[in-house]
């Protein structure tokens, strides 16, 4: 008997998912944990966990981004890098 139970609540669980309202806020917007800037974040749905996963796959836009912080960061390393070396040739 509590196979059955079980087995019943198994199949109406599956069967009426949570409503938007009753999830946690991360699935309906992922980017109120995620800070956008940094993270790539998608959610998706599907008759399955892998069908869930290649739905949020493909809900997430590969176009090229603009990159500013990091062509930054990499032009600033550079620099460092050369003024460091114009220094090591110098002695005191």
């Amino acid at each position: 008997m509590r196979i059955l139970i079980t087995f019943l609540v198994a199949i109406f669980m599956i069967a009426n998912p949570l409503p938007a309202s009753d999830m946690p806020e991360w699935v309906v917007n992922p980017y109120s944990v995620y800070d956008q800037s940094l993270y790539i974040a998608a959610t998706g749905t599907g008759s399955s966990r892998a069908a869930a996963e290649e739905d949020a796959i493909s809900s997430i836009d590969l176009r090229p981004q603009k990159v500013t912080h990091l062509q930054l960061l990499s032009r600033r390393l550079q620099e460092g890098a050369g003024n460091e070396a114009s220094h090591k040739g110098r002695t005191a």
